[in-house]
């Protein structure tokens, strides 16, 4: 495995990736961004690394992703950064010895940041990207109804409020709604309203796209525990469900 620190995919400081390229030719890209609430989180956190690390000796490709984040930043451009950081690196997979074939995945915050770039097109497209580009989505515990800091941060609600409005990429599925194809994983002690916001992302989804391959895992713990902690055998369950679901 070889690793690229701090590509830059932008001028911030904030808008790197970092590259874990395994040691096959011909590999799938897996391109992911962290959680953190918008407000927190880092490409650099042991757990993210180990999570990159862990697709990369399973012959997968992982480009882990820093956004700009609250103060900083504002809604919508970490959505703007993640489609640009996409570009970026699907620019550059055949150089690293990649297949082209990308797939986007993300955690928590990362996970809403990935539902907007699927749902709401605009965002890979301004950037040269098309949804059928995309192989598959792999979301973990993301917030599919309006992000609870987004709405604290720009309209000054209580986090505590479920809201469907432009913040939300639950908004933007309707009778257009396609993708290749999408994992969601949730947990059982998850954030309040987590679990029942990741069932109606999938029931509306369902409700516009009957023959969409769409599947919904629920996992022990708690919020996106399965990327987080590793289990008796010394792995992130989310890597072990994942991967189960790419090599179908």
């Amino acid at each position: 495995m070889k690793v690229l620190k701090d590509v830059e995919y932008g001028k911030d400081e904030a808008q790197r990736y970092d590259v874990y390229i395994p040691d096959n030719k011909g590999f799938k890209t897996i391109i992911g961004f962290h959680g953190g609430g918008l407000i927190s989180g880092d490409k650099a956190d042991e757990n993210y690394a180990e999570v990159a690390a862990s697709f990369a000796r399973r012959g997968y490709c992982f480009v882990s992703v820093n956004y700009r984040m609250y103060p900083s930043a504002k809604f919508p451009q970490f959505i703007e950064d993640c489609a640009k950081a996409v570009a970026h690196a699907k620019g550059n997979i055949e150089k690293w010895g990649g297949s082209g074939e990308i797939i986007i995945s993300g955690q928590s915050a990362g996970g809403y940041i990935a539902l907007f770039l699927c749902f709401d097109r605009h965002y890979l497209a301004d950037n040269g990207v098309e949804n059928k580009d995309v192989s598959a989505w792999v979301i973990d515990s993301a917030q599919p109804t309006s992000h609870f800091v987004v709405i604290n941060r720009e309209d000054g609600f209580d986090g505590k409020r479920q809201i469907i409005d432009k913040h939300a990429p639950l908004y933007y599925v309707d009778e257009n709604v396609d993708f290749s194809r999408m994992l969601l994983i949730y947990y059982e002690n998850d954030m309040v309203c987590r679990a029942e916001q990741n069932m109606l992302l999938f029931k509306a989804i369902r409700a516009y796209n009957q023959t969409a391959e769409l599947e919904a895992v629920k996992l022990s713990g708690g919020h996106c525990a399965g990327s987080c902690i590793k289990d008796e055998n010394g792995e992130y369950p989310f890597v072990t469900v994942a991967l189960e679901f790419l090599n179908k």
